[in-house]
């Protein structure tokens, strides 16, 4: 039972990393009307995204505990506990900040009105160097491929 619990807990917190592709938006964002712009990609770089590991350290460190709680009797018991929990603690952390990380693309666009702006974004719907795209503002900006006829 203690195994299963473990298990379920490593896949809430490690299962899965932030999804940072233009087309994945926020559940607050669903009915929003936010502003959009339009430019033109001038550059584009692939950037890491470094992961977090704020939760690993947590469930690591009661996994750790409850595991070491299981070896020994009394005072060994305890110390097993508390060694336990210290060392899921570091390897929940660092497990979770090792699935958490991400490639990326940072474009820099130029906006219509000469301004520039940079945007990062996943690596699905890659754009390029010449593109005409869509600045959609908002809690997070997106960049989209912009489909009008050009001017």
């Amino acid at each position: 039972m203690k195994k299963n619990i473990f298990f379920l807990l490593c896949l809430l917190v490690f299962g899965c990393a932030d999804n940072i592709n233009s087309d994945s938006y926020q559940m607050s964002s669903v009915g929003s009307a936010d502003q959009v712009g339009q430019g033109v990609i001038i550059d584009v770089r692939t950037v890491e995204i470094q992961g977090k590991n704020d939760g690993g350290s947590l469930i690591g460190g009661v996994a750790g505990g409850v595991a070491g709680s299981t070896i020994g009797r009394g005072s060994g018991s305890v110390l097993a506990s508390v060694g336990g929990a210290l060392a899921g603690a570091f390897i929940g952390g660092l497990t979770q900040k090792e699935f958490s990380e991400q490639k990326a693309l940072q474009y820099i666009v130029r906006l219509a009105d000469g301004n520039m702006i940079s945007v990062i974004q996943g690596l699905s719907n890659r754009l390029a160097v010449g593109q005409r795209v869509f600045v959609l503002y908002g809690p997070e900006t997106h960049l989209i491929p912009d489909t009008l006829p050009a001017p």
